[in-house]
């Protein structure tokens, strides 16, 4: 075991066959023809390997910072513990070490992976100890949670406890530099994470995305692929992987806000614009702006027209034109309804007339009075009522992003579109986070 954490089990390189013909394509690149063809084949656990490595190197893996803490200090404002002698500096050998050890040599800040909780005790061996804290950080330096000290032969939670890093390391491994060629730089973050991955994660793990989580849960799935990792390590990086599944959601769910906050913002200028009166919404929607509005309109106008026929003159009502719907109100809501749900355009339609279910028909009666105002029939319902209902479905339609015309993708990159009081409140609640 390295002194940087533990290392994989044998990840397996695959065999090279004999080489029998090398050409030459540049400074960087050659081909080669193998003869044994199962020589290409990567094993599992190093294609998720590489993969990490790409995510790291997609992640721009340069731009971090080349420093990372290596002493930490317990203190306390209480007068009573503030001299016990358990407080002061720790210092650890690595970075991302389970075990840092206090200057006066006696105690020790170690993880325990039974309990899931960082110790202040004496023996790393045991799960006693002075102080503890229950948190779901891998990492001694990133614990925000409170503290438990013994006293009075009880644990008590003390907020006056403290975990502040106090220096940061001048030797330690540094990201490979930016001029050195890609190639090389993927091998050396390879061997990184081959040796230590706990170390690889506590390095680049604020780059890596969900391709990483995902190939790390495969990986520890398989004991063989941990056999050169202890209990301590690999309960280190299931709650890794846990708390960046939970950033990662939390991130999405923010940004997805933001874009529909931004989508918001662009339709109701489109709105002053006449984007969804009569004349924008017929040409974008002709089927349903037939449906709800112009069908209603053509017979109330053949009505009218229709005159006393003379003596002895037998006339017709003048005649008028009516398209005729592709799609019934129903269909268009189905439509509608089933995309929403994640289903392709059209399946409402196939829904209406095929074997439905009493469940499916309950809900497809229900989402259609949902969509349509009080479930009132088209023929039924007033023009007022039919505009507002067509108006509310193109809003919806805008938002979901199926308008062809509208380039949705710098719609949700604008950030003038961005709400200022909103913004303002996220960067406070991000530096609450960070204190």
């Amino acid at each position: 075991m390295s002194k940087d954490g533990g290392h994989w089990g044998s990840i397996g390189h695959p065999k090279v066959g004999k080489v029998i013909n090398v050409e030459r394509k540049g400074e960087d690149s050659a081909t080669m023809e193998i003869e044994d063809p199962k020589a290409r084949i990567l094993k599992p656990m190093e294609v998720a390997l590489t993969g990490i490595v790409e995510d790291a190197l997609e992640g721009g893996v340069e731009s971090l910072q080349n420093t990372h803490p290596l002493e930490l200090c317990i203190s306390s404002s209480d007068p009573e513990l503030r001299e016990a002698p358990f407080m002061g500096p720790y210092v650890a050998g690595s970075e991302a070490s389970g075990c840092f050890v206090h200057v006066d040599g006696k105690f020790r800040l170690f993880f325990q992976p039974e309990k899931v909780q960082w110790i202040v005790g004496l023996d790393p061996k045991s799960d006693t100890g002075f102080l503890y804290v229950e948190t779901n950080s891998p990492f001694a330096d990133q614990i925000k949670s409170i503290w438990r000290v013994w006293r009075s032969n009880d644990w008590h939670q003390d907020a006056s406890i403290q975990r502040k890093q106090l220096a940061t390391s001048k030797e330690c491994k540094k990201p490979p530099s930016p001029r050195r060629k890609r190639s090389e730089l993927k091998n050396a973050l390879l061997r990184q994470l081959e040796r230590s991955p706990v170390t690889f994660l506590y390095l680049y793990g604020k780059i890596l995305t969900e391709r990483s989580t995902e190939f790390l849960r495969e990986i520890i799935k398989n004991p063989k692929n941990c056999r050169g990792l202890g209990k301590i390590d690999i309960t280190r990086m299931r709650m890794w992987i846990e708390g960046k599944e939970v950033e990662l959601e939390a991130v999405a769910r923010k940004h997805r806000l933001r874009v529909k906050n931004r989508r918001y913002k662009k339709m109701v200028e489109l709105e002053k614009d006449g984007y969804f009166e009569d004349s924008s919404i017929q040409r974008r929607a002709p089927d349903l702006y037939n449906e709800l509005i112009a069908r209603f309109a053509s017979r109330a106008k053949s009505k009218g027209d229709m005159k006393i026929p003379s003596r002895g003159i037998q006339n017709k009502p003048k005649q008028h034109q009516v398209s005729t719907p592709t799609k019934r109100l129903s269909d268009l809501l189905l439509d509608r309804c089933y995309e929403k749900r994640g289903f392709p355009c059209g399946v409402g339609e196939a829904k209406a007339t095929g074997n439905l279910t009493s469940a499916e028909a309950a809900a497809r009666d229900v989402e259609i009075g949902q969509w349509y105002a009080g479930g009132v029939d088209a023929k039924e319902a007033s023009e007022g009522d039919r505009r507002a209902a067509m108006i509310s479905m193109m809003k919806d339609r805008f938002m979901q992003g199926h308008e062809a015309e509208i380039d949705y993708e710098k719609i949700d990159k604008d950030e003038r579109l961005d709400d200022i009081a909103e913004l303002a409140r996220a960067a406070e609640e991000k530096w609450f986070d960070e204190d």
